[in-house]
C-alpha cells in the first residue's frame, strides 16, 4: 500500500512552488483514508495508522514552512470535523513551520495579513512565545523599556493586535502563557504611550519611539493598546512626535553647552591655580 501509495502520488504537495487546494484536494483524500481504515485488530490498526501518519508528516515536513502552514489554515476546519488523527498531525507540522519562520520572521507578516489566525490559538501562542526575547536566564524579558523595545521592533506586532482587536474572543484562545505575554505587552505599550502624551517620558523610551515612529502610530491607532481618543488622529500624533522630537533635540543641544561649560570651567580651574601658582611664587614666596 505505501508502495502504491508513492506511485500514485510521487510530486510535492506544492508544485512549482505555488500553493493551490484543489491540486493537493485528490491526495488529500487519500491521506485522510488511509489514516481512517480500522481492523478487526486493535495493535495493527494503530500500526497502520501510525505509519501512514509518519509519512504523511514526513512529505508535510518537505514543504517549506510557508506552505506547511498554508494547507494547515487551509485544511484544518475541515479535516477536524472527519479525522482527529491526521488533524493532530497536520497541527504538528504547522507549530514547526511557526516555530520555523519565527526565526527568520521575513514571511511571518505576509502570512498574518493572508489569514485568519483568529480561530487558530495554539499558533497564534507559538507566534507569540518564540518571537518573545528572553534574558540570560532564559526568562522572558519584562520591564516597559524592554518589552517597548521589542514591540516596536517586532515584525508582527501590528498584525497581531490588529487581530486581537477584531476580534477579541482571539486572547481566550490563547495559552496561559501567551496571554501572558500579551498582557504584559498591552499593559506596557498603555503606560508607554500615555507617557508620550503627557511628556512625562524617560529621553531612552522617547528615543526608542523616535526611531520607530511608523510602528508606533500603527500600535497607536489599535484601541486596546491606547484609551486616548487623541490616539485615534494621525496627523495629531504625527505633530505630536514632531513636538517629542524637537523637545529632544532642545535637550541634546542644552546637555551640550552644559557640558561644554563644564569643560571650560575646568580649564578655567587649572588656568586659574596655575596662575596662582605663579603669583604666589613671584609675591610671596
Amino acid at each position: 500500500m505505501r508502495d502504491w501509495r508513492r506511485k500514485a502520488f510521487p510530486n510535492k504537495l506544492v508544485h512549482h512552488g505555488s500553493y493551490f487546494t484543489s491540486k493537493i484536494e485528490p491526495e488529500m483524500k487519500v491521506w485522510k483514508r488511509l489514516v481512517s481504515v480500522t481492523f478487526g485488530n486493535e495493535e495493527f490498526t494503530e500500526r497502520w495508522r501510525s505509519t501512514f501518519l509518519n509519512d504523511f508528516e514526513g512529505k508535510l515536513k518537505k514543504e517549506k514552512p510557508m506552505h506547511q502552514i498554508e494547507i494547515y489554515c487551509d485544511k484544518i476546519e475541515e479535516v477536524g470535523k472527519t479525522s482527529p488523527y491526521f488533524c493532530n498531525s497536520l497541527e504538528k507540522c504547522a507549530l514547526e513551520a511557526v516555530t520555523a519562520i519565527c526565526q527568520d520572521k521575513s514571511n511571518l507578516h505576509e502570512l498574518l495579513k493572508n489569514h485568519d489566525f483568529s480561530k487558530f490559538g495554539k499558533l497564534m501562542s507559538v507566534i507569540v512565545l518564540k518571537s518573545w526575547p528572553k534574558n540570560s536566564d532564559g526568562q522572558y524579558v519584562e520591564g516597559e523599556e524592554l518589552v517597548m523595545e521589542h514591540l516596536l521592533s517586532w515584525p508582527m506586532a501590528i498584525s497581531i493586535f490588529r487581530v486581537q482587536d477584531a476580534n477579541g474572543a482571539l486572547i481566550n484562545r490563547l495559552t496561559d502563557e501567551a496571554k501572558e505575554r500579551m498582557e504584559v505587552a498591552s499593559s506596557a505599550f498603555c503606560s508607554v504611550a500615555k507617557k508620550f502624551i503627557n511628556g512625562k517620558i524617560q529621553i531612552k523610551t522617547l528615543n526608542q519611539i523616535l526611531e520607530r515612529k511608523k510602528e508606533f502610530t500603527e500600535l497607536l491607532k489599535i484601541d486596546d493598546l491606547c484609551d486616548d481618543g487623541r490616539c485615534q488622529d494621525g496627523d495629531a500624533m504625527k505633530r505630536l512626535l514632531r513636538w517629542r522630537e524637537e523637545e529632544v533635540e532642545a535637550i541634546v543641544n542644552d546637555k551640550k553647552m552644559v557640558e561644554g561649560l563644564l569643560i571650560f570651567c575646568h580649564k578655567l580651574q587649572e588656568y586659574l591655580k596655575s596662575e596662582f601658582n605663579v603669583f604666589n611664587t613671584v609675591y610671596i614666596s
